[in-house]
Formats: C-alpha cells, sequence, structure tokens
C-alpha cells in the first residue's frame, strides 16, 4: 500500500471515531433536554425543532459512517439529501425560539 492509501486510511478511522463522539453527544444532548433543560422557557414549537436537529444530524453522522464503512452514495439516497433540506430549517426553528421566546413563530 503506498503513502496515500495509508494517510487515507488514516483519515477514514479518524472520522469513524469523530462520527461516533457525534452520535454519542446527540444521545447526551437528548438525556439533557428532556431532564435538566426541560424548565427553559421555551415554546413547543422550538423544541421539537431541537428534538429533529438533534436527530438529523445524529443520522447524517450515521450516514457518513455508511459510507466510509461500506462505500454508499451519499448524494444518490434520498433520504440523506432530505435530511440535509431538514436540518437546516429545524436548526433556524430551535434557535429562534431559544434567542427570542417571546417573539414566538413569527414565521406563521
Amino acid at each position: 500500500m503506498d503513502v496515500f492509501g495509508v494517510a487515507l486510511r488514516m483519515l477514514e478511522q479518524v472520522a469513524t471515531v469523530l462520527i461516533g463522539y457525534s452520535v454519542g453527544s446527540v444521545a447526551l444532548l437528548l438525556i439533557a433536554a428532556f431532564t435538566f433543560y426541560a424548565t427553559v422557557e421555551q415554546d413547543g414549537l422550538s423544541r421539537a425543532a431541537g428534538v429533529a436537529l438533534l436527530i438529523g444530524l445524529a443520522l447524517l453522522q450515521l450516514a457518513h459512517w455508511g459510507h466510509f464503512a461500506h462505500g454508499d452514495d451519499l448524494f444518490a439516497s434520498k433520504t440523506y439529501v432530505a435530511l440535509l433540506y431538514v436540518v437546516a430549517p429545524a436548526f433556524y426553528l430551535f434557535f429562534s425560539g431559544v434567542l427570542q421566546p417571546q417573539a414566538g413563530a413569527r414565521w406563521m
């Protein structure tokens, strides 16, 4: 195996470790959201968007792991593309509710 192949394999292993870390972090953040941060003033839409954001990011990371482990074609997957389109609005809805709780859902 040449130097490029060894470096690429090492990068894939580092990425796999970071994927595992981020999926584990999502689990801890979901636990924290439903226990410690349950009393935070937040409307239902913002709370649901936060959960959708965390789950969407975890699923994207698992799709990236599938690409490394099995050679899945990410952009040919409709699920992957749909997750990309779900995460961005979830991010906006979550943080607009957190940063401006008194304003409510102004976009409606």
